[in-house]
């Protein structure tokens, strides 16, 4: 009797399992459930890399499209953190992205990159918008085919932080820097920052790891000058600065 019963249920189970299978079948061939429409959600400017993705499952029957690898696709993307695939019946697709922001970006030769996970990865360009307000720090080619083949180190994560801290805390006058250049040849030390202060005809070499007040105070410093010397302005040249971790020192 018991091997009867344990038949039995297998026979039940396997005919359910048909019938589920032969049931999902039918509905990926039903047009009402051809996706037309997809919301995306999470994010006020939707890049480029995210419309290439899913604008192809317009048209394509929900019970085809794997939520698991659409997922899996978006969050490839360098600059989403992560991303959620929901369906609403019959036809509407609704994707919930979360925006992956970094400290700074990072530019060479005409290339914007991002840091993520300790990699650095270049962004499409057509993708830029989503960071147009982020600060960005220009590197030598060498250095960026570095961080790319070895990892981004802490002192690179470091400059990225101080560039990112020192852009909110100069608020409404974070465009005063104009333009941001690192170079490391030397694991070992600091590298060489270099801040462009374009309306003081300004520019200030940081050579030392130096902490944000530190900076924010020496081009407090150097703008207050520029107000009390008539002159300061009216030279052809820019005035060149190195700030240490225990001086701020002009150069002649």
């Amino acid at each position: 009797m018991e091997k009867n019963r344990g038949v039995i249920l297998t026979v039940i189970l396997l005919f359910l399992s048909i019938l589920l299978i032969s049931i999902w079948f039918s509905l990926s061939y039903i047009p009402l459930f051809n996706i037309s429409s997809i919301q995306l959600k999470g994010i006020n400017t939707i890049p480029i890399s995210v419309e290439k993705i899913v604008s192809p499952f317009y048209g394509v029957n929900k019970f085809k499209i794997s939520k698991s690898e659409l997922k899996h696709h978006l969050e490839e993307l360098p600059f989403i953190s992560s991303a959620e695939v929901k369906f609403n019946l019959p036809n509407t697709m609704i994707i919930e992205l979360s925006l992956f922001t970094p400290e700074a970006l990072a530019f060479c030769e005409n290339s914007f990159f991002i840091v993520k996970n300790n990699k650095l990865i270049q962004c499409e360009k057509s993708d830029f918008k989503a960071y147009e307000d982020l600060p960005i720090v220009e590197i030598t080619r060498s250095y960026a085919d570095y961080l790319i083949n070895f990892g981004v180190d802490a002192t690179f994560l470091s400059v990225l932080k101080l560039i990112s801290d020192i852009s909110l805390q100069l608020g409404s006058n974070h465009n005063l820097i104009t333009k941001v250049k690192y170079d490391n040849n030397n694991t070992n030390s600091f590298g060489l920052m270099v801040l462009e202060i374009s309306s003081l005809n300004t520019i200030l070499s940081v050579r030392d790891e130096c902490d944000t007040n530190q900076i924010i105070e020496a081009v407090k410093l150097i703008e207050k000058k520029s107000q009390e010397d008539s002159t300061y302005l009216l030279t052809g040249a820019f005035h060149k600065y190195d700030i240490y971790k225990h001086a701020l020192v002009k150069r002649k």
